[in-house]
């Protein structure tokens, strides 16, 4: 039984009949004053009637008694009726919990799937980039004093996947909420802590490596034929 059913099966509510338990204490109170100055009264005036006094008293105070009896049932209609209500609501907290920890546990697998993926990709940068590594000729390993030997190494394959974590993953500094696990703001430039999605994709960063290791093939064809030209 709902709150609201409660009360329009009583008709009345335990505020309700306490405040007119009040009313009829001070009608009670004020009956007997008048029935105690008719007394006194009939002390010196023996024939004065009393009676309609003293059946106003009694009623009052029959009144009085049946609203008290009234209370502790409406008291308790309320109660069940509470506990009902908070049934019915942790029924339905129960029923969102369950729902959300399904989402939860099916994040969670989705998390951990997609986490193996990642260092089942990142185990095969690394593996393409010692190939890489092993076929560059001496002119690309002098290259900026081995800095493109360097980029391939798992190092520095390692520094190119963590700022693609910190550019997925990593709340900028002044968002609310929690950074995805690995990201790490310290490895962060400070011209893109607030905008950190702003930092160069790993896609880039390896067509840029690409780029510099194998020109374009219309450069290449340049390079070949100013080769042959006569000196």
């Amino acid at each position: 039984m709902s709150a609201g059913a409660g009360r329009k099966a009583l008709g009345v509510t335990s505020a309700e009949l306490k405040a007119t338990i009040a009313e009829a204490e001070n009608q009670h109170l004020a009956a007997a004053l008048q029935l105690g100055e008719a007394l006194v009264v009939q002390r010196a005036m023996p024939d004065r009637d009393v009676a309609s006094k003293q059946a106003a008293v009694d009623a009052a105070q029959n009144r009085l008694a049946q609203l008290r009896l009234m209370l502790p049932i409406v008291e308790r209609a309320e109660a069940d009726a509470l506990e009902a209500a908070r049934t019915a609501l942790d029924g339905d907290c129960q029923r969102q919990l369950a729902r959300h920890l399904a989402a939860l546990l099916k994040a969670g697998m989705q998390f951990s799937v997609h986490y193996q993926n990642a260092a089942s990709a990142f185990r095969r940068m690394v593996q393409a980039g010692e190939e890489c590594s092993r076929l560059l000729s001496d002119q690309q390993r002098r290259v900026g004093n081995g800095h493109l030997e360097i980029r391939l190494s798992g190092s520095g394959l390692r520094s190119m996947a963590q700022a693609e974590i910190n550019r997925v993953g990593l709340l900028p500094f002044h968002a609310r909420g929690v950074s995805a696990p690995g990201t790490d703001p310290r490895q962060v430039s400070p011209d893109y802590s607030a905008c950190n999605q702003n930092l160069p994709s790993l896609e880039a960063e390896i067509r840029s490596l690409t780029a510099r290791l194998l020109p374009a093939p219309a450069k290449a064809q340049e390079r070949a034929e100013a080769q042959n030209l006569p000196r």
